[in-house]
């Protein structure tokens, strides 16, 4: 049943909508994963080998482009080193950009990992990101450092900074350049057989790259909902919302999580 569960929701995937501005879902989604693997472990919900895995697909529309796309990622305790956690997401995106008023659509390809470190109540991540874009010739290198503490087995505290490097190909094209600098709270709760993840962030941009676009900061906001179809086995429904001095993002997504 489990089984057939995630294959219809995988085909499904292709005609979901989504809005992943400069991978903003994409990069964060992963990033949440493994400081919710971290949270599970503090509140005994990881199962025997420490694994998560998600099928996420999330829509919405942006001031500057609509895009389908949809996520599959797994984080994973090292057997030996269980305050160790890895993980990877692998996203699709295809975009169309607002501005153009044309049928034209692009697609993204994106692969991230991710690195932790538990020590106490402290917790040190790192990870690395890959995006390539077809028709536009576009690949994109990312790189985050996070540092984080628990305030409590369920509330997690964190700064950190995400660096891209986005390299363009053909004449005229503009190569880009910038740093990201984060601070957030994260907290999951549970009742009865509901799951609850809330977390509110500001980052901003070290440098105005596209000033009349675009402010250098942005408010942050998430919250995910989660339904217990089996003990391990979650139907997920989140809402991430992006405030910009400039505009107002949103993205509605809808996923399963597998615990095992």
């Amino acid at each position: 049943m489990k089984k057939t569960l995630l294959l219809m929701f995988s085909i499904l995937c292709v005609n979901t909508f989504s809005y992943v501005e400069r991978n903003d879902q994409v990069g964060n989604r992963g990033l949440e994963l493994i400081r919710e693997s971290n949270i599970n472990q503090n509140m005994g919900l990881s199962k025997e080998s420490g694994s998560t895995q998600i099928i996420d697909v999330y829509g919405g529309n942006g001031k500057f482009a609509k895009t389908k796309g949809f996520m599959i990622g797994t984080t994973s305790n090292f057997v030996d080193y269980p305050n160790i956690t890895a993980g990877v997401t692998v996203a699709y995106d295809k975009y169309k950009y607002k501005p153009d008023n044309n049928d034209y659509w692009g697609r993204d390809y994106d692969v991230n990992t991710y690195f932790s470190y538990k020590l106490n109540k402290n917790l040190f991540t790192v990870g690395f990101g890959y995006s390539q874009a077809r028709q536009v010739a576009k690949r994109g290198y990312i790189g985050n450092l996070e540092y984080g503490r628990f305030l409590t087995g369920n509330t997690y505290l964190y700064a950190g900074v995400e660096g891209e490097n986005r390299i363009y190909k053909g004449e005229g094209s503009e190569n880009l350049r910038f740093a990201n600098y984060k601070l957030g709270v994260l907290r999951q709760d549970t009742w009865k057989k509901l799951k609850f993840l809330n977390g509110v962030e500001v980052n901003m941009d070290n440098r105005k790259y596209d000033i009349e676009d675009r402010g250098r900061g942005n408010l942050t906001f998430l919250s995910r909902v989660s339904y217990y179809i089996y003990d391990d086995l979650l139907f997920d429904v989140q809402y991430r919302g992006t405030k910009n001095s400039k505009f107002y993002d949103s993205v509605v997504g809808v996923g399963f999580t597998h615990y095992f």
